[in-house]
């Protein structure tokens, strides 16, 4: 259906790490040498589990016929040069109701 929402989900990578940290050459004794390995070093091992998660909507455009059917709005440039100008405006107070835009910005790069 338009505007329908499915979920995959369940999809996971587990990463394992080991580590071992500790004073250099006497972390790496072998166990049997008084056991001096435990006291000088730490063995840490970490687990990271990711998943991901994959979210589609379905959005269905309108056949051809339909399509072709509406009218075509002619005035599309028309339209986005007024949202333009209403945002300058916004911005700036002195900007007048109708500019030649070519000729604004270069004053405004001028300043």
């Amino acid at each position: 259906m338009d505007g329908e929402q499915t979920v995959i989900g369940g999809l996971y990578s587990t990463d394992e790490t080991f580590s071992r940290r500790g004073i250099p050459i006497l972390k790496d004794l072998p166990w049997w040498v008084f056991g001096i390995r435990y006291l000088t070093g730490v063995t840490q091992t970490v687990m990271v589990q990711n998943e991901l998660v994959i979210l589609l909507q379905a959005k269905l455009v309108d056949p051809l016929r339909a399509r072709n059917d509406r009218p075509f709005d002619t005035n599309l440039l028309e339209k986005r040069r007024q949202e333009v100008l209403e945002s300058l405006r916004g911005l700036d107070e002195n900007a007048p109701n109708e500019v030649e835009f070519e000729s604004y910005f270069k004053e405004k790069s001028n300043k």
